[in-house]
């Protein structure tokens, strides 16, 4: 069971984007993610930092050396979650409703993209 804060942490459409970018890329530099994703390099300084704290994605080596750089990777494969897992907290279970819904919402607009 994942905990409602990775759930949250992942749900959200900028993040997800991100995820979505790392899982298929491999290790990005902050600056190529911002672009490739037509985002400011500050906003994806800010989510990169969530995912991290929610154990998503993780600080990769920088393959150059330089330090004056980020790089991230992907720091797990999936997520697996179910409304009826936060049944004891009722407000918890809005929220993974609602990261369900978010979910699938996304996935039928790549269906018909």
């Amino acid at each position: 069971m994942e905990e409602i804060d990775v759930i949250t942490a992942a749900t959200h459409p900028t993040r997800r984007r991100l995820i979505d970018y790392l899982g298929l890329h491999g290790t990005c530099q902050v600056t190529t993610l911002a672009r490739a994703l037509s985002l400011q390099v500050g906003s994806v300084s800010h989510h990169l930092r969530i995912l991290e704290r929610a154990g998503i994605i993780e600080r990769a080596e920088n393959p150059t050396g330089d330090r004056r750089t980020s790089w991230w990777r992907s720091a797990r494969t999936g997520f697996s979650w179910s409304v009826s897992d936060f049944e004891d907290s009722p407000a918890d279970a809005v929220l993974a409703r609602e990261a369900e819904r978010l979910n699938t919402m996304m996935q039928m607009r790549r269906l018909s993209e």
